[in-house]
């Protein structure tokens, strides 16, 4: 499990057996997933938070610098507000993507940086602390984006994360894009 982070404004927390409320409620947002789900936007079932996406979420109990973190701004008393979003930090071989990326010659062991956000938190800057908290200091990290999505290369961009090159991740529409820092 990872362990807890505490930033200037956010606490992020480890994923809890009982958060999948939390990520069916932003994943329902069409705008929050619009660069994540490929065509047409459809709801994803409860069940399969329950089975398949809350497990990953809960893993990594043998390394407290992996995994995946809710991310709560401060309250004014500086306690944990409402849920913000997530930060992730894994190896990217276990990113459902990793297979159908050959080309991008990634060790499955280096990290992966990724993160989703409510829109009701987008232009905070809680992305990028969030995701500089997780990944600071630790070496080679990499990250891959849909190119149209500008907003998210800049967030990784801040994270030291440069633009690399773009490339086509089979059955995604569009071009994707590659963010690596090497050191």
């Amino acid at each position: 499990m990872p362990a807890p982070l505490e930033t200037a404004r956010l606490h992020l927390l480890p994923f809890e057996p009982d958060d999948a409320p939390r990520l069916i409620a932003l994943d329902a947002d069409p705008e929050v997933v619009k660069y994540v789900f490929v065509g047409p936007f459809q709801p994803p079932p409860p069940e399969r938070y329950e089975a398949e996406m809350l497990p990953r979420f809960l893993a990594h109990a043998d390394d407290p610098a992996l995994g995946f973190w809710r991310v709560h701004p401060k309250d004014d008393r500086g306690a944990p507000g409402p849920f913000a979003g997530w930060v992730l930090f894994r190896p990217v071989g276990e990113a459902s993507w990793f297979e159908r990326a050959a080309e991008l010659n990634l060790d499955p062991a280096m990290p992966e940086l990724g993160y989703r956000f409510a829109r009701a938190h987008w232009g905070r800057g809680f992305a990028t602390e969030a995701a500089q908290a997780v990944s600071a200091g630790r070496g080679p990290v990499a990250a891959i984006r849909q190119a149209a999505n500008v907003g998210s290369g800049r967030v990784l961009e801040k994270c030291g994360l440069p633009f690399v090159r773009t490339f086509q991740l089979a059955g995604v529409p569009g071009e994707s894009a590659l963010h690596r820092r090497t050191a």
